[in-house]
């Protein structure tokens, strides 16, 4: 039906897709169903006023319900508005001529994102180090292991809304992997206590779903360049 209207959607199969679709993209208006396997619609409304910019991306419920009590559980929830099935195509489009506008500053904190930085700097673990490989890789696997005890903790930090364990959790992992030259995490956990300091916690929150993914594609990184020094070298006959 969006189509149909000239709007371009992305469908998801549950709720929890939903949250990471939201999380991960940027939308500008999101219509769910309030009953949905993984998270319901009450419960993925509740986690993105909780974690993202909380008053400015539109939530619209889609109900069969017409009950007076379920329109209210909705807003007390923090969705916009809510649409009763069977949909028709006027409503929807007088829903999304609604709110759409008002995904404008959404948008915007979505993409105020940190620069895009390398994961690996290997010229600036080269001027901390030197260029010996053995040396390095050691180096590289004491920086994975005891840094995924502060993603750990920066994660348990973000379950329990608790800012100033976010905060230092952050801040350890930033310095860390700066020297270490993981220039892409430095970079997002510095945005993160930078915008604890400023009170810009739906930024904070926003930007620190993203650690454990890129903690994850850095581990990544370094354990296809050991494998690759590690490869014998085989001189020809």
């Amino acid at each position: 039906m969006l189509y149909r209207l000239g709007y371009a959607s992305t469908a998801v199969k549950d709720g929890q897709a939903a949250w990471q679709a939201v999380n991960e993209g940027m939308f500008g208006l999101l219509l769910t169903d309030c009953h949905m396997p993984e998270l319901d619609g009450y419960q993925l409304t509740q986690k993105i006023r909780q974690h993202l910019n909380s008053e400015q991306l539109p939530i619209v419920a889609v109900t069969a319900s017409v009950l007076a009590k379920d329109a209210q559980k909705a807003r007390d929830v923090g969705m916009d508005d809510f649409l009763t099935k069977p949909i028709t195509l006027a409503a929807l489009d007088a829903v999304v001529q609604t709110y759409l506008p008002k995904a404008t500053e959404f948008r915007q904190i979505q993409t105020d994102a940190p620069p895009q930085q390398a994961i690996l700097d290997e010229h600036r673990l080269s001027q901390l180090l030197g260029d010996d490989l053995a040396v390095k890789q050691e180096m590289l696997q004491l920086f994975v292991d005891s840094t995924q005890t502060l993603v750990d903790q920066l994660q348990t930090s973000i379950e329990q809304n608790d800012e100033a364990a976010l905060k230092q959790a952050a801040h350890s992992i930033s310095g860390a992997a700066g020297v270490t030259g993981a220039m892409a995490l430095s970079r997002i956990c510095s945005t993160i206590e930078k915008a604890v300091s400023e009170q810009k916690l739906d930024l904070a929150w926003h930007h620190a779903q993203q650690v454990n993914a890129s903690f994850e594609q850095l581990k990544q990184t370094i354990q296809q360049q050991q494998a690759t020094q590690s490869d014998p070298v085989i001189p020809p006959d």
